[in-house]
């Protein structure tokens, strides 16, 4: 099961700069990729795939520098959102559903369009700011960008870190989502449960609920 915990960001100038520079560094390899795509069936009639193009990334590197300043996995990442777009048109393009509609072409990004940057496994680091669980302060350290203040609104509890995506809204703030891969809960077959698993439940005034475990109930915890 994947949860996801998104927090508010606040960049200082600097880092500010550098999120806009490395969209926009990656928006240009996710245009570049895509021209490449449509180049290479239109002179050549052969499909690129996400393998093909990521295996060229160290020559894109070497011919443009600049895109050194981006975490590898972030760049890769961009690819992987082309492959994506394409795999969706050729999804739409076969369903018959469509009732004659045309499956819609992946386009270029404008800067308006492009508004995140995920890193998929590693180059990021959350961390409280305070050493009380209480606080709701932290810092969010990301590789190629630095140090940006994190507003905590809530513990991520339980599993793995899995991605970290940061995205610019219309307004030009700033925003940190996290998923989080949780074990899957395994349900025993009713034949299986035992006398000792089955907990009852007293509603009182008081107290919300007494368990016959012994344990209060004195507020309902928001799922969410």
């Amino acid at each position: 099961m994947i949860r996801t915990y998104q927090y508010r960001l606040y960049p200082n100038k600097k880092t500010t700069k550098n999120l806009n520079y490395q969209l926009e560094l990656c928006r240009q390899l996710y245009n570049a990729a895509l021209i490449e795509r449509k180049e290479a069936y239109r002179l050549l009639h052969t499909s690129l795939n996400y393998k093909s193009q990521a295996n060229e990334l160290p020559t894109v590197k070497l011919e443009n520098p600049e895109f050194n300043d981006v975490h590898s996995q972030v760049l890769q990442d961009a690819l992987k959102r082309v492959d994506n777009a394409f795999k969706l048109f050729f999804n739409r393009a076969k369903s018959k559903d469509r009732k004659g509609k045309k499956a819609g072409f992946p386009r270029h990004k404008s800067r308006e369009r492009y508004n995140s940057i995920t890193y998929p496994q590693s180059g990021f680091k959350l961390i409280h700011k305070s050493k009380t669980n209480s606080s709701k302060k932290g810092i969010l350290q990301l590789s190629k960008i630095g140090d940006i203040k994190t507003i905590i609104s809530r513990d991520i509890i339980g599993g793995e870190i899995k991605t970290c995506t940061v995205k610019r809204d219309k307004a030009g703030d700033w925003f940190a989502s996290f998923t989080v891969e949780l074990p899957d809960t395994v349900k025993k077959p009713i034949e299986q449960i035992k006398e000792e698993d089955i907990i009852g439940v007293d509603v009182g005034i008081n107290k919300l609920a007494v368990l016959t475990d012994g344990i209060e109930v004195k507020e309902i915890d928001n799922p969410s």
